[in-house]
């Protein structure tokens, strides 16, 4: 990180907006809050799961059917599904101080495709962990891997916001970004597949259901 990011001063911690309630937003709201960084707040649509999140956070809730003034944040972290990315991106961007950076946390393309036409620095910051459960990420964020790719100034930005957590960043090639999702995929959701269809195995060999996964943990 560098004195010459945009709208950033030399020494001051980066004041970051979460955009996205579920437990990946949720976290990283909390974790960057206990960690000392300034949360604007965390966005959500529906009101009950906007205060929930905030709540567990720590941080303020921002709740609307669209997206509130976001100039009071030079970070914008967008923690919503792939699904629903490139619309939100467009919102938030229509919203956003011209100076602030977009991160997104999918690491399922690159920030480019997803915010390049947006006019703003940009990159990805990508926990390489499982998020299911917001309350005990938040205890172990600080021991995550976060796959970081972008322009120079967003990938600065996300590398000053993984520091904050205490984690490491691993520079990937944002040309690469389909290999580096499969390789994810592959040491996550092919675990589960290959534990099932153990078990199922197991089962059919005539060890009670309810204790084949047991039996199988210690191999694994």
């Amino acid at each position: 990180q560098t004195a010459k990011e945009k709208g950033k001063s030399p020494g001051r911690p980066p004041v970051v907006a979460v955009i996205g309630a579920g437990p990946v937003g949720n976290a990283l709201a909390g974790a960057l809050a206990r960690a000392g960084v300034p949360v604007l707040g965390l966005f959500a649509r529906r009101p009950p799961a906007a205060r929930r999140a905030a709540a567990l956070a720590g941080v303020p809730a921002l709740v609307g059917p669209a997206l509130p003034d976001l100039g009071g944040a030079d970070t914008i972290l967008v923690a919503v599904g792939d699904d629903a990315l490139a619309a939100v991106a467009s919102q938030v961007a229509a919203v956003a101080a011209p100076g602030a950076v977009l991160l997104k946390c999918s690491g399922a393309t690159s920030s480019h495709e997803v915010f390049g036409l947006l006019a703003h620095e940009h990159a990805t910051l990508h926990p390489l962990c499982a998020i299911a459960d917001a309350a005990s990420a938040l205890e172990t964020l600080g021991e995550t891997l976060f796959g970081v790719e972008g322009t120079a100034i967003g990938k600065a930005r996300a590398r000053t916001l993984v520091a904050a957590l205490g984690a490491r960043a691993l520079d990937v090639d944002s040309q690469t970004m389909p290999l580096y999702h499969a390789a994810a995929t592959i040491a996550s959701n092919y675990l589960v597949a290959l534990a099932s269809a153990a078990k199922t195995a197991l089962a059919r060999s005539g060890v009670p259901d309810k204790n084949a996964l047991a039996a199988l943990v210690p191999l694994m």
